[in-house]
């Protein structure tokens, strides 16, 4: 978990570092692009001036390029001798310009554009610090309240937990019943798609009596909360297992595993789910999934297994569905046969009333015979006691 909110830390960090340098960036370019249009805009307006005091655009422009002194006034046409005159009394009423005012504009020109640019890098430096000990501040505050969020987030989980009805488990009878339970909390924290980081806690949350009591011990023996929090979902079941499904009895499961046979009376449906649990309970002692299948294919009974011994299977599935196979094909065959016995009975029980129905008609035609010649015989008298003596 620590590792999980160095590598997030670590992000939040980059992610600060490259919005500081866009922001540097954009806030350089924009400076000149105000720097540019104040400058301008000045020359411009010094122009203007220039222009509307009787100085050529040609002139000015010399002026600007070299800085040098400005040429005499350009003197405009006169369209007719009055207004020659009027204008050459005016020109020589009229106060020429002031070179000091025209070395103070190039001066204050010539030192804007620099002052400009060091007041606009100054003010990006200052609002990239304020951003960074912003950016900064803000790291700090999430490293500070990631507990915070942990348990705010154990919260929510806990209320969809229960929503799913989870088992509690306070002892364990038979250690099967240990192994079912780790199993039945594993297959709700996979439809939730739960952290690693919740999962113990979670578990622990469905503890009870003696099991609640034994985690308690447990858990402050090694550091309390902190080691609690930190403790991985699989080391957690190591020693869940440790207690409930020790050592030995794993062994005797592994051990019955290795002896496994289907009994006579045994469904086949019914000792394929055996060995199946026997073989999840043992883990890797029960091999490969080829391995397992060709275990199961030699612990079946001895009619089933003369019908799937020459098979190769890949895993238990392919042995089940060759299994019931046989079953299906089998009883097919034993309802044929019964039905073959039903006809032939049949048959026999409809020979029979014919042959007593034929016979019936010939001891009618005897009976009437003795009744013409008066010796009438009865069903119950044989055919000498109705004669007469001699």
């Amino acid at each position: 978990m620590s590792v999980l909110f160095q590598d997030k830390r670590l992000n939040g960090y980059i992610r600060m570092i490259r919005l500081n340098l866009l922001n540097c960036l954009i806030y350089l370019v924009s400076s000149y692009v105000i720097t540019f249009l104040y400058v301008f805009t000045f020359v411009i307006i010094v122009k203007c001036a220039l222009i509307r005091t009787g100085h050529s655009a040609h002139s000015v422009k010399l002026y600007f390029s070299t800085g040098s002194q400005m040429p005499p006034r350009r003197q405009l046409r006169r369209n007719t001798r009055r207004s020659t005159r009027s204008h050459a009394d005016s020109d020589s009423n009229e106060t020429p310009v002031d070179p000091n005012l025209i070395s103070s504009i190039n001066q204050a020109f010539t030192g804007l554009l620099p002052n400009l640019v060091a007041q606009t890098v100054e003010a990006v430096l200052l609002q990239t610090r304020s951003e960074g000990r912003t950016n900064s501040n803000q790291g700090d505050a999430t490293g500070a309240n990631h507990t915070n969020n942990t348990s705010d987030g154990i919260h929510v989980w806990i209320q969809r937990f229960q929503k799913e009805k989870p088992r509690s488990f306070s002892h364990a009878t038979t250690p099967i019943e240990a192994r079912n339970w780790i199993a039945h909390v594993e297959k709700i924290f996979e439809v939730l798609g739960v952290a690693d980081q919740y999962k113990v806690r979670l578990a622990t949350y469905k503890l009870e009596d003696d099991a609640q009591s034994w985690w308690e011990g447990h858990k402050q023996i090694k550091g309390g909360e902190t080691y609690a929090a930190s403790l991985s979902w699989a080391d957690f079941r190591t020693i869940f297992y440790d207690k409930f499904f020790s050592t030995a009895d794993r062994e005797a499961y592994i051990r019955e595993y290795a002896v496994i046979r289907q009994g006579n009376d045994e469904p086949a449906s019914e000792f394929i789910t055996r060995f199946a649990r026997l073989a999840s309970i043992v883990g890797e002692a029960a091999g490969s999934a080829e391995v397992q299948a060709e275990k199961c294919k030699w612990a079946v009974c001895d009619r089933i297994r003369k019908s799937i011994m020459y098979m190769k299977f890949k895993d238990l599935t392919e042995v089940a569905d060759a299994i019931k196979t046989f079953e299906f094909e089998r009883k097919e065959f034993l309802s044929r046969v019964g039905e073959s016995k039903k006809r032939d009975r049949d048959g026999q029980r409809i020979q029979a009333t014919g042959q007593s129905s034929t016979a019936a008609p010939q001891q009618d035609r005897r009976v009437q015979a003795n009744q013409k010649t008066g010796n009438q015989m009865r069903p119950w008298q044989s055919k000498h006691q109705n004669s007469k003596p001699v």
